[in-house]
């Protein structure tokens, strides 16, 4: 049994690389240089160079300021995943893993980004072949063609999307409700409160409960913003990726890394 669960693995996995290298070769055969004078100001020079659409559709060569010019996987690599790290804490809020958000006084200002966002992340993918890592699976689910997420991811994005400290105390309310606290409890009121949910925890429907705060964080929420970002992805790469994937294929190139 698990030589035949290991070989429907390396086969999915051999299919998921097949997938990212047709989304590679649906990029036109133009070039466009980037040239990054300083990592600190990275957010704003990508967001700005992807308000042109056709950037997302081209190839890549990155020269670092001070550096010599490349477009090998490495330097690619290297500038995405600094531009990731550094717009997680600026358009995303989570704690190891990330939804999209923005404050109420940035709500309409700042909305254009994520179409851009959009564009940054499929083109991401095309020259990389993963995505970003802090992203919550269940963002990517829905960024990619609005699939529907199981019980089981839910839960794990909320677990990670929470702090540490929720985190073993949603996991002991689930296993033991119990045998929690007075003190416990009423800090999963609190908990349960601040995540704009006002029904007392019980026993019997804690995991509901749960599933309910974890899709109002994860789905509805940001669910106009996930919308946005689907809207920046060029036609050519929703043709011969996004549309191809299913909620199995995104776990499976997760897993690969980032």
């Amino acid at each position: 049994m698990d030589s035949y669960v290991d070989s429907v693995c390396k086969r999915h996995c051999f299919l998921c690389v097949l997938v990212c290298d047709a989304l590679h070769s649906s990029l036109n055969s133009d070039t466009e240089h980037v040239v990054i004078t300083r990592k600190g100001g990275l957010v704003n020079f990508l967001l700005d160079l992807y308000k042109d659409k056709d950037v997302a559709t081209k190839k890549l060569s990155v020269e670092f300021h001070g550096g010599r010019e490349t477009g090998n996987e490495s330097s690619i690599l290297e500038m995405f995943r600094t531009f990731w790290m550094q717009v997680s804490t600026e358009l995303f809020h989570g704690e190891e893993r990330l939804v999209p958000s923005l404050p109420v006084e940035r709500a309409r200002i700042d909305l254009w980004k994520f179409e851009c966002l959009g564009r940054i992340l499929s083109h991401t993918v095309a020259l990389t072949g993963r995505f970003p890592s802090m992203l919550a699976r269940t963002v990517l689910i829905r960024f990619a063609s609005d699939l529907s997420c199981d019980d089981e991811c839910l839960l794990d994005d909320f677990f990670h999307f929470v702090t540490p400290r929720e985190r073993d105390l949603l996991k002991r309310a689930m296993s033991d409700f119990s045998g929690l606290t007075d003190k416990e409890y009423d800090r999963l009121r609190n908990l349960y409160a601040a995540h704009g949910y006002h029904d007392i925890p019980e026993q019997s429907e804690i995991k509901e409960q749960v599933l309910n705060i974890a899709y109002q964080d994860l789905v509805a929420t940001p669910g106009a913003l996930i919308s946005e970002m689907h809207h920046g992805i060029p036609a050519c790469h929703k043709a011969a990726f996004w549309q191809r994937l299913s909620a199995d294929d995104i776990t499976h190139i997760l897993q690969r890394g980032d």
